[in-house]
């Protein structure tokens, strides 16, 4: 092995090695940001995430600020249900105007995103394109819009 191999080799593993550390660096970072999200979302999420922000001075302030924030909270919850549930109408609207119109494989590859939709939504699970098979993207006419 001459020494211009060696050094290729070395600079391709060094590469390699390279791009597999920042990758599962940039997973760990998404993965913590989106369990700072969830948090969130939690009854009592918004006020300790504000809480830490805060970083009361001592316990009385601390009860004060909790007051405060728990009733935020209270409230960002209730508005969250509330706009879920009109989304929701809005969703099943849409998909009972568009069942007479569409074929009975669109009607089933409709109804496959939507259960998934509704698995990712139990689990916390969300792909980045949801419901799009990028393995086998479906046969479409070349000026039809892609799928998301």
């Amino acid at each position: 092995m001459t020494a211009r191999t060696k050094s290729a080799l070395i600079l391709l593993v060094t590469l390699a090695v390279g791009i597999l550390i920042g990758s599962l660096a940039t997973s760990a970072v998404i993965n913590h940001r989106m369990e700072q999200l969830a948090e969130l979302r939690r009854p009592t999420g918004f006020s300790l995430m504000l809480e830490r922000v805060i970083r009361p001075q001592d316990e009385a302030q601390r009860e004060q600020i909790r007051a405060i924030l728990e009733e935020a909270g209270a409230r960002m919850a209730e508005l969250r249900r509330s706009h879920f549930t009109e989304l929701k109408a809005i969703i099943d609207s849409t998909r009972a105007r568009l069942n007479p119109i569409l074929t009975p494989e669109q009607r089933q590859r409709l109804e496959t995103w939507f259960s998934r939709d509704r698995e990712r939504l139990k689990t916390g699970r969300w792909r980045r394109h949801p419901g799009v098979d990028r393995a086998h993207p479906p046969a479409s006419p070349p000026d039809s819009l892609p799928e998301r």
